[in-house]
């Protein structure tokens, strides 16, 4: 079933798949930027204070990013090759910040072979079959959907706060990328900042270093490039 808006009938469906599985998988797409990550990690903080007693695993296909160690249960994230060649026996597989298998994994077919998948994005892009989504391109982030469509009823921790703030400024650019219609994003910003108690630019600076791939790129342009000095005469 899919939903283009947030609704207690789309949390409620959500629940109750994740409370019919056992054996429960988290990913979101390869090469992980602020609002991925932190989609997984709000959701998989949810999940676990929800139901502590499942079997719930964060997987990624892609190398680890040691920028976002600093927020909470980043260590629980499992950086492998491939997710496909990790998910045997998985019950429920949700899918975070985007809505195709193939953003996932280099093997998306293996990935619709679980019995039920949920997917959360704000893509405005085409979207695969899942057993419930909620694709929503109203908002600028998916850590904000995760927040407005799963936390009503949660308490929300300090540092759950953070991590959903940290996707939330990483795709909005600190808020210069919202639109007329998103407005509500920074409402939902200011009930967060009130938890966490943080501000902006200390809690980025813990984290905002050059990413690893950002880092290589920069090293194979200094590789290849050549520098020509001149002498000077006195």
């Amino acid at each position: 079933m899919n939903y283009s808006q947030i609704s207690n009938e789309f949390s409620s469906k959500f629940f109750e798949l994740v409370e019919k599985a056992n054996k429960i998988v988290i990913t979101a797409h390869e090469s992980p930027d602020d609002d991925s990550i932190g989609s997984v990690l709000s959701i998989y903080e949810i999940l676990i204070t929800k139901y502590p007693r499942k079997n719930i695993r964060i997987i990624y296909s892609s190398e680890p990013e040691p920028r976002f160690s600093v927020f909470k249960n980043y260590s629980k994230i499992e950086f492998v090759p491939d997710l496909a060649d990790e998910i045997g026996n998985t019950d429920l597989l949700v899918v975070l910040d985007g809505s195709q298998f193939s953003r996932f994994s280099k093997q998306p077919e293996k990935l619709k072979i679980i019995p039920k998948n949920i997917c959360i994005d704000h893509h405005a892009s085409p979207i695969n079959e899942f057993s419930l989504s909620l694709v929503s391109p109203d908002y600028p982030s998916c850590t904000e959907i995760i927040y407005l469509a799963l936390c009503r009823d949660f308490v929300v921790s300090r540092e759950l706060a953070e991590i959903f703030l940290l996707g939330i400024l990483g795709d909005t650019g600190n808020f210069t990328y919202l639109k007329p219609h998103q407005t509500e994003t920074l409402a939902t910003a200011k009930k967060l900042l009130e938890i966490s108690k943080i501000e902006i630019q200390e809690f980025q600076s813990r984290y905002r270093t050059i990413s690893k791939r950002s880092f290589a790129v920069i090293q194979e342009l200094m590789k290849n490039t050549c520098y020509f000095f001149r002498d000077w005469l006195a």
